[in-house]
C-alpha cells in the first residue's frame, strides 16, 4: 500500500501496518499509530521456524530466507558431525541469535518429543515447521537390503510424522 490509499482504506483514521508502494511487505514493517517502537516491531511479527535437515545445502537455504523472512529459524539435524555444524555456524553467523542449530534425530519418537518441549520451553511454540531432513542409501532397488529401505523411509515418511505430530500438541 502507499500511505493515501492506506488512508482511503481505513476512512483517515485507526493504525495500519505501512510497506512500500511496489513489491512484497517487509518483516521488519514499522507499525503506524499503535505506539510500537520500529525495534520493537519484529518480536510482534516474529514466528520460532523449524527447518529438520537444517544444515544441508537446502535446509541451510531455508533457516536463512526465515530469518530474512524475520523469524527465528531453528535447523534441526544430526548433530554427530562436528565439522558440519561448524560449517553451517558459520555460514549463518551473519543472522545472529536468528538462526541457531539444534541436534534432533527426526526418526527417534523421544528425541522429537523432547525437542519441541525444550524449543516451546525456551523459545516459545513452533509455528513453522519445514521437514526437509531425508537421507539416501544410493543403491540400486535389487540390491538395497530390507535394513537400509527401513532407514530410508524412518527417516524421509515417518521423520515428518513424528515432528509434526509433536510439533501441534499442546503439552
Amino acid at each position: 500500500w502507499d500511505e493515501a490509499a492506506a488512508r482511503s482504506r481505513r476512512g483517515g483514521s485507526g493504525a495500519i501496518a505501512r510497506r512500500p508502494a511496489h513489491g512484497p511487505s517487509d518483516p521488519q514493517r514499522e507499525l503506524v499509530g499503535v505506539g510500537v517502537a520500529p525495534e520493537q516491531a519484529l518480536d510482534i511479527f516474529q514466528h520460532i521456524a523449524v527447518g529438520t535437515g537444517g544444515i544441508g545445502g537446502l535446509g541451510t537455504e531455508i533457516c536463512k530466507y526465515l530469518a530474512r523472512s524475520g523469524h527465528a529459524g531453528i535447523a534441526a539435524d544430526l548433530g554427530s558431525r562436528t565439522e558440519r555444524v561448524d560449517a553451517f555456524r558459520t555460514e549463518v553467523a551473519e543472522f545472529g541469535d536468528d538462526v541457531t542449530f539444534e541436534a534432533l534425530n527426526v526418526a527417534d519418537f523421544q528425541a522429537c518429543a523432547d525437542f519441541v518441549k525444550r524449543i516451546r520451553d525456551t523459545r516459545g511454540p513452533v509455528s513453522i515447521l519445514v521437514n526437509a531432513a531425508g537421507i539416501t542409501r544410493d543403491t540400486s532397488l535389487r540390491k538395497m537390503a530390507p535394513e537400509q529401505w527401513g532407514d530410508v523411509l524412518k527417516v524421509n515418511l515417518e521423520g515428518v510424522l513424528l515432528e509434526m505430530r509433536k510439533s501441534v500438541q499442546k503439552d
